[in-house]
């Protein structure tokens, strides 16, 4: 038959509490008991250890965002329960923000926590504003080619006649030819002469050449006058005068014109003409 130190019993057993009889029954009451004492520390060792394991774990619970809810972590066992509630720890709300769940398993509790990480925003993308283009009375070639705008008025033509050109002359006498001349919309801009016959072109000047896109036309504006030459003539002969008169020296200018006239003289050698 073993002993009670066998069985794991103690040795100060309570005789009381056994129910001598039989050796056999005897026998199985002391294994009884020893089950008995066997299994209620066990689950008192087992409830110590998991309310130590909650308790390491408290320090984590505090750092998580509060819920709104009472959140309870219960350690079970088999004849006795408890409950640790998890401290609220209320954390800054961010624009953006990701969640990341972590589950930890303690013996027959779980607990879940939660974790916020500031998001990150996007940087967005520096803007540039452009000036627009100013093309009016521009010197810019981006505003393309020359232009008036508004469209100016329809040129007049200059006009311009002799009112003196004689028609003979002596070699070695200075001469004078008279031109009147009028424009109605632009004012004098030069004149040619020549008392040999050459051809004559106006000599008009493109200027400014720096212009472009569309440019303001000028106003018109009256112009009028008397131009006078004078000529010395060394040889006899007959002789074509010709006289070129135009208006405003710019070649572009919108009411710039020009006129051409002639006259025909005959020089004689000495003595009185047309002797």
């Amino acid at each position: 038959m073993p002993s009670l130190d066998e069985l794991g019993l103690p040795l100060d057993i309570d005789e009381t509490t056994l129910d001598v009889g039989a050796p056999d029954d005897v026998l199985a009451a002391v294994k009884t008991e020893g089950r008995r004492r066997r299994a209620r520390r066990h689950r008192r060792n087992t409830a110590i250890a998991m309310l130590g394991v909650a308790l390491l774990a408290a320090p984590a619970l505090a750092l998580l965002p509060d819920s709104g809810d009472d959140d309870q972590v219960t350690v079970a066992s088999d004849d006795a329960s408890t409950t640790t509630e998890r401290p609220s720890t209320t954390v800054p709300a961010t624009t953006e923000t990701s969640a990341v769940s972590t589950e930890t398993t303690l013996g027959v509790a779980t607990v879940e926590t939660a974790t916020t990480v500031p998001g990150t925003r996007p940087t967005p993308a520096p803007t540039t504003t452009v000036p627009p283009l100013v093309c009016h009375n521009s010197t810019n070639p981006a505003c393309g080619p020359f232009r008036w705008e508004p469209a100016p008025g329809p040129n007049q033509p200059l006009s311009a006649s002799f009112t003196s050109a004689p028609a003979q002359a002596v070699v070695g006498e200075e001469v004078t030819f008279v031109v009147d001349w009028s424009d109605p919309d632009d004012v004098f801009g030069g004149e040619a002469f020549s008392s040999d016959g050459s051809a004559l072109g106006r000599p008009c000047v493109a200027y400014p050449s720096n212009r472009y896109g569309p440019w303001t036309p000028p106003a018109a504006q009256a112009g009028g006058g008397t131009r006078i030459y004078r000529q010395t003539f060394t040889a006899p002969g007959t002789y074509t005068v010709n006289v070129d008169l135009y208006s405003n020296g710019e070649c572009d200018h919108p009411y710039a014109s020009e006129a051409h006239i002639s006259a025909t003289i005959t020089v004689v050698d000495g003595g009185t003409p047309g002797a």
